[in-house]
């Protein structure tokens, strides 16, 4: 399997999504026990591999990606199954026995994808647009919004669905500049539902960037939540 890859880290609620934006990073083989990790940092070290995590890779640069699982440690998994989703034995996610595939650049189903970063939200509290800000872990991006809060206020943003979406995936990072002890959650809450729909795990500034993709069917709406104190910057808020 050639470890050559550009990278989409992918944190997937249900299953093994879509993924919007892309990190340079490096494969980690242990030739001891054989482990693969996934270093997004570039600098073959632990501190940087993805962990409890899915991701996007390219393997041979043919713009199509396969779907991987890293696990707590931040070893690729293989010939198991993840959640309910099955990943073969050289750990790219399947569907009876097909391997997911993934056209870079391109989410989901490729059809019927629409961007709802840049619309204007239904609701909001301490959201703001940034045409340029950093993430935490020293990505540019660009045209997206920011949820700042505190333990004294919550941060959201609500998005109107009108029933017609079956999936939204979000792609977020904590902003750069935050002290070492600003960790927060993000979590998405289904306002015809009224069920919370993701609860990210504790996040901190120094956090890899995470793509989450959920079933919203029959869902009017959906509120995006900042919890505690770390900004969040939002790359991407798509629906299909």
């Amino acid at each position: 399997m050639k470890k050559q890859i550009v990278l989409t880290a992918l944190i997937v609620a249900l299953s093994c999504g879509a993924a919007l934006s892309s990190l340079a990073g490096a494969w980690v083989h242990e030739t001891g026990s054989g482990n693969w990790h996934y270093d997004y940092l570039g600098r073959g070290v632990s501190e940087g591999f993805l962990k409890n995590q899915w991701a996007w890779l390219d393997g041979n640069h043919d713009g199509v990606s396969e779907c991987y699982y890293f696990d707590a440690e931040g070893v690729m998994l293989a010939n198991t199954t993840v959640n309910g989703s099955a990943v073969n034995a050289n750990g790219q996610w399947t569907v009876d026995g097909i391997v997911q595939t993934r056209v870079n650049g391109v989410a989901g189903s490729l059809e019927n994808t629409t961007e709802l970063v840049n619309t204007t939200p239904k609701e909001s509290a301490y959201y703001e647009r940034f045409e340029q800000a950093e993430t935490a872990s020293g990505l540019s991006w660009t045209d997206g919004f920011r949820l700042s809060g505190d333990l004294s206020h919550a941060a959201y943003a609500s998005f109107q669905l009108d029933k017609q979406y079956s999936l939204l995936t979000l792609t977020f990072s904590p902003a750069a500049g935050q002290s070492g002890k600003q960790k927060g959650r993000v979590s998405v809450t289904g306002l015809t539902s009224g069920r919370s729909l993701y609860r990210s795990d504790t996040l901190s500034p120094d956090s890899a960037p995470v793509s989450v993709t959920l079933k919203v069917t029959n869902e009017e709406a959906v509120r995006i939540n900042m919890i505690r104190g770390c900004d969040f910057l939002f790359d991407s808020v798509a629906v299909q």
